[in-house]
């Protein structure tokens, strides 16, 4: 199993902060053309990418406080769509300055919007059926693809915020964030509906170690 150096974490979220600049950028383009149904994949895609991006943070600072790391629990969650989805939401849900009326969505509710996106992720790329053969132009219209765009570009925006504000692991030690060790023991022991919470004291620490 593949072991990361805060090296490693740094080229790894600008990476993929670079690669979702294009998605979105392509995503654009596939818009003004009218190619709705593609145009919300790529929109789709870049928000999952960027789950890689809160992934990596995390690790980075578990290498600089010399916290053991489950590398093979690690490279499941990175590959896996469905555990990308509910990190940007959380972190989004959790960072963002202006909550929604009534309140942030509850964990629950976040965790129960994953198996939707999913499904229309598949179904702006494949035929599906729902009492008849559907093509992907016929589900996914131009305000979906709308959308999907406008919350890539403002969960972009975000993620590059923060790891500017961060800074380089590698250009780190542990006592600039010595602070945030009790913080990240008690992210690790906490259950999954407690983990938005976490986050949020988290991501105020990060960008103000």
């Amino acid at each position: 199993m593949d072991k990361l150096t805060t090296h490693d974490v740094d080229a790894g979220i600008q990476a993929i902060l670079e690669n979702v600049e294009s998605l979105i950028e392509e995503a654009a383009l596939l818009f003004q053309n009218e190619r709705f149904a593609r145009a919300y994949t790529l929109a789709h895609l870049s928000r999952e990418e960027l789950a890689k991006t809160t992934m990596l943070h995390s690790l980075g600072v578990k290498l600089l406080l010399g916290i053991g790391i489950d590398w093979k629990s690690f490279w499941k969650r990175f590959r896996d769509h469905k555990a990308k989805l509910f990190q940007e939401s959380v972190f989004n849900v959790a960072l963002t300055e202006a909550p929604e009326v009534g309140g942030k969505p509850h964990y629950t509710k976040i965790a129960g919007a994953i198996h939707s996106r999913n499904d229309w992720k598949n179904e702006s790329l494949y035929v599906s059926w729902k009492n008849g053969f559907l093509n992907p132009v016929d589900i996914m219209d131009k305000e979906k693809a709308r959308n999907a765009i406008i919350l890539a570009k403002r969960s972009y925006e975000l993620n590059k915020r923060v790891a500017e504000q961060i800074g380089k692991f590698s250009d780190r030690g542990s006592g600039d964030i010595i602070h945030m060790k009790p913080l990240i023991e008690e992210a690790l022991k906490c259950s999954e509906e407690e983990m938005a919470g976490i986050v949020n004291k988290l991501g105020g620490r990060l960008g103000g170690s």
